[in-house]
C-alpha cells in the first residue's frame, strides 16, 4: 500500500490515503465500478494515482466476482506456498533432470499426492 501512496505524499497525504480506506460493498459489478470511478474522480488532481487506479481496477475488484461460499476458503495462500515449497524441495533433491518429461512426471506426482490429501481433508483444517 505504501508504494501506491507515492504520488500522494507531497501534498495532503492523509486526505489521499483516506481514499484507500473506501470500502466497496459486495453486490452488482456495475455498482462497484461506479464506486471505483467515484474514488478515482476524487483523486483527479493527482494524475499518477488516477492512472494507477485505472490500471488496477479489474485486478482489485476481481475478488468480488467470486461466489460468497468460496471466499472463506481463500483466506490464506499458505497452503499453496507450502505446496510450492514442497515442489522446490523435491526437485532440488534430484538436481538435474534428464528431460522435460521427467520433471513433469515428478511435479505431476507431487500435485496428485497433494490433491488426494486435500480431497479427504476438511478445508478449514490446517495444512500439516
Amino acid at each position: 500500500m505504501k508504494e501506491r501512496a507515492g504520488p500522494c505524499r507531497q501534498e495532503r497525504p492523509q486526505g489521499c490515503l483516506s481514499l484507500h480506506r473506501h470500502r466497496f460493498r459486495p453486490g452488482d459489478a456495475r455498482v462497484r465500478s461506479i464506486q471505483w470511478r467515484a474514488v478515482a474522480y476524487q483523486i483527479g488532481r493527482r494524475p499518477k494515482l488516477a492512472t494507477i487506479m485505472d490500471d488496477a481496477e479489474p485486478d482489485v475488484l476481481a475478488y468480488m466476482t467470486i461466489p460468497k461460499e468460496h471466499l472463506a476458503k481463500l483466506h490464506s495462500t499458505n497452503p499453496i506456498e507450502r505446496l510450492n515449497g514442497e515442489i522446490k524441495r523435491r526437485t532440488e533433491v534430484l538436481g538435474i533432470f534428464p528431460n522435460d518429461d521427467a520433471i513433469v512426471r515428478l511435479v505431476g506426482a507431487i500435485l496428485l499426492e497433494q490433491n488426494d490429501e486435500w480431497a479427504v481433508r476438511p478445508w478449514k483444517q490446517s495444512a500439516r
